[in-house]
């Protein structure tokens, strides 16, 4: 065997697990975010879209915090339901810069119940908040997109005492964190969710506790 067929063998079996996506996805009881009054001002400054096409790249860059695409995912206790999923995808060792990570983070403002409605339309509850964004993990102050859902619905239903299904119709507005307007758009985000329930206490920075350093938060 040549040493390329082997250099080839070696990063089919390998490059794979290396580069790998990873994938958390959970719910809390008795939560919420902890940027909730930013979240709002910027989740209607967002879907007033036509206006937003209209700011210059430094009025789009000062709407929100530095890494607000990462630490707008920060989870705290409270009296709401904060869904989680995270997926994050490393590089190949040699080029670790190229880690990209993708959040997507949903609050409602009320515990989870028998009772609870199974379709949830966005328009129809503006105290409900879906915030996506993606980036690289390594430079989320200076790339990828966050934004929120503006219109569609989610249906959630029960699949055991502790998993709920979530499946997300939404359209997205997203943004740059550095005002590249070509880089982000209007978006359908249409996938079925799995959430598991987990505990405040037990998530970590990547899922959503606050950490000592922003990749604490944007690398898994």
């Amino acid at each position: 065997m040549s040493r390329y067929a082997l250099i080839g063998i070696i990063l089919g079996v390998f490059l794979p697990v290396i580069s790998g996506c990873q994938v958390d996805s959970f719910y809390v009881d008795n939560a919420s975010l902890s940027e909730i009054s930013d979240h709002r001002l910027l989740r209607d400054k967002l879907i007033n879209y036509d206006e937003i096409l209209s700011l210059s790249k430094t009025e789009m860059r000062g709407l929100s915090k530095d890494g607000f695409s990462v630490i707008g995912h920060r989870i705290i206790s409270d009296g709401g339901t904060v869904f989680g999923y995270r997926e994050f995808s490393g590089g190949f060792i040699p080029l670790v810069d190229q880690g990209d990570f993708l959040k997507l983070t949903i609050y409602l403002p009320f515990l989870l119940t028998n009772q609870t409605p199974s379709r949830i339309v966005i328009k129809d509850s503006r105290e409900v908040l879906v915030f996506w964004s993606r980036g690289s993990a390594n430079f989320p102050d200076r790339s990828g997109c966050y934004g929120y859902a503006s219109d569609g619905h989610i249906n959630l239903s029960w699949r055991s005492s502790e998993e709920v299904e979530a499946e997300l119709d939404v359209m997205i507005d997203s943004v740059s964190p550095r005002g590249w307007k070509e880089e982000c758009q209007r978006f359908p985000l249409r996938k079925k969710f799995l959430f598991a329930k987990q505990l405040a206490s037990m998530l970590t920075p990547w899922e959503g506790r606050r950490g000592n350093h922003i990749y604490d938060e944007s690398i898994r």
